[in-house]
């Protein structure tokens, strides 16, 4: 699946635990490292104030033992989105975000993106770049 990632992988610094609820301060050294599969999808691309280039940043959705078959498939919804908005094919990645919408009308990640090419659909500079540059740690 295109949206697993094995723990080991995840760089946890980009884990963004404001929106997972996830502290890996609180979970035991030993089960960071176990090798599990997550259900996961990409929330972004950062410029982190002080660092070269940019970080990709990941939510987990669930474990892979846990995930329903409605986790899988909107994870796999929302990264085809991602990509096409990252590819510049903003009316396919409007479509394919909409319809992530539609399985989690709170989702505001999707609603952010959406938001997103709607500043930049119509007039996309030639150097744009998807990821966002923060000013501040």
């Amino acid at each position: 699946r295109s949206n697993r990632a094995d723990s080991e992988a995840i760089d946890t610094a980009s884990i963004n635990t404001s929106r997972t609820g996830l502290d890996l301060a609180d979970v035991p050294e030993s089960e960071r490292n176990l090798s599990l599969s997550f259900v996961c999808r990409p929330l972004d691309t950062v410029a982190v104030k002080g660092r070269k280039g940019y970080v990709m940043i990941f939510e987990v959705l669930e474990s892979e033992l846990c995930a329903s078959n409605d986790d899988v498939s909107f994870a796999d919804t929302f990264t085809q989105a991602y990509s096409h908005f990252r590819n510049r094919n903003f009316d396919i990645a409007s479509t394919l975000f909409q319809a992530c919408l539609q399985m989690r009308p709170d989702d505001l990640a999707s609603q952010n993106l959406l938001d997103r090419i709607a500043e930049v659909a119509d007039h996309c500079p030639s150097d744009w770049h998807p990821g966002v540059e923060m000013d501040s740690k």
